[in-house]
């Protein structure tokens, strides 16, 4: 089972207000650990038969296309050696 919800601590849309004419930008805070939690459901998505999530349709709708993720995505194997001129990062 994988939880897929909102991860912001804290979000306010962009708005308008007609009273003194003044536009706010959009504010929002990521939680990190939920993050974590929405790409694990993602991966289990894609590489398990058994997979249940439970999330949101907010949240879903921006999850983009499966290929964009799966494309990123790339296997190490214990012993692995990366030049150190394309660190691990890079290659993200």
């Amino acid at each position: 089972v994988s939880y897929f919800v909102s991860y912001y601590d804290f979000y306010r849309p962009e708005s308008y207000k007609v009273v003194g004419d003044v536009f706010l930008d959009k504010v929002s805070q990521v939680n990190e650990d939920i993050d974590r939690l929405r790409h694990q459901a993602t991966r289990a998505l894609l590489e398990r038969k058994d997979a249940l999530v439970v999330g949101s349709v907010s949240c879903i709708y921006g999850l983009g296309m499966p290929s964009t993720y799966i494309n990123m995505a790339f296997d190490i194997a214990r012993h692995d050696h990366f030049p150190e001129k394309k660190p691990l990062a890079y290659r993200l």
